[in-house]
């Protein structure tokens, strides 16, 4: 029996590339794997200032969703849980199952912002973990995730080699800003139909497994949620073959 494509969505100022290892694992495992870049991401030249909408940003995804005869496991980390969302409420014909990735999981009519715990983004602005872009516009169009060697290391590279954190450093862009603040329309009919899996990243100083993933995996339903105790952030990095672990066990389940 074929075993079914897997498609990797990336997070917030990333690209595919940040998907190398894991790519590397899936395909020698028998899956095709197709890695994503988002639009003004990766080697997306568009201007993330000009990208106005989730709808937009996304667009690579739906573009690819549109192409595919069978139906995909689509998987989506950090800011990347947004762009699958909408992808899955567009075509849930396309898609048998969702994997978030120590990601954004937001409900209907709810943007990424509003899932953070009270002050939990302006504490990250302060702290300059998050950049925003300087525009002469009242509304910032794009962040960026720290350019600092220090706090990327802390809060999204904790248990990656230093080599990761400066392959990391050297390819992040900006990211759009709507996809930050956008609120989705995820419908039961569509959204809802499609089963979510959730991997859990027990030493993530971003996205706190207890203030942030434990707590919205209690809030949106998911078929079964995974547990990265030794994971950071970013587990396609650190931790790429028990992920892959992870992966695989659902695409057979």
């Amino acid at each position: 029996m074929q075993k079914p494509e897997i498609v990797l969505v990336h997070g917030a100022s990333h690209g595919a590339w940040c998907w190398f290892k894991v790519k590397a694992i899936l395909e020698k495992s028998g899956h095709k794997t197709t890695i994503i870049d988002l639009l003004s991401s990766g080697r997306d030249e568009t201007d993330a200032n000009s990208v106005a909408s989730v709808e937009q940003y996304a667009k690579p995804l739906t573009d690819y969703l549109a192409t595919v005869s069978k139906k995909v496991i689509i998987v989506g980390h950090s800011l990347g849980g947004v762009s699958i969302s909408y992808s899955m409420e567009k075509f849930p014909e396309k898609i048998s199952k969702a994997v978030y990735v120590a990601a954004i999981l937001q409900g209907n009519n709810e943007s990424a912002v509003e899932t953070f715990p009270p002050g939990a983004v302006q504490n990250l602005l302060q702290k300059q973990v998050f950049l925003l872009s300087q525009t002469t516009q009242t509304t910032p169009t794009s962040f960026k995730l720290t350019e600092d060697f220090g706090l990327a290391s802390k809060y999204f590279y904790n248990e990656c080699a230093d080599e990761d954190v400066y392959l990391g450093m050297s390819l992040m862009k900006w990211t759009p800003y709507s996809a930050f603040v956008e609120k989705l329309f995820l419908s039961p009919a569509r959204y809802g139909q499609i089963p979510r899996y959730y991997v859990v990243t027990g030493k993530d100083a971003l996205l706190d497994r207890k203030l942030y993933q434990e707590t919205r995996i209690n809030t949106i339903t998911v078929t079964r949620s995974f547990y990265l105790e030794k994971s950071d952030h970013s587990p396609m990095l650190s931790m790429p073959a028990e992920l892959c672990d992870i992966l695989l066990t659902i695409a057979l389940g």
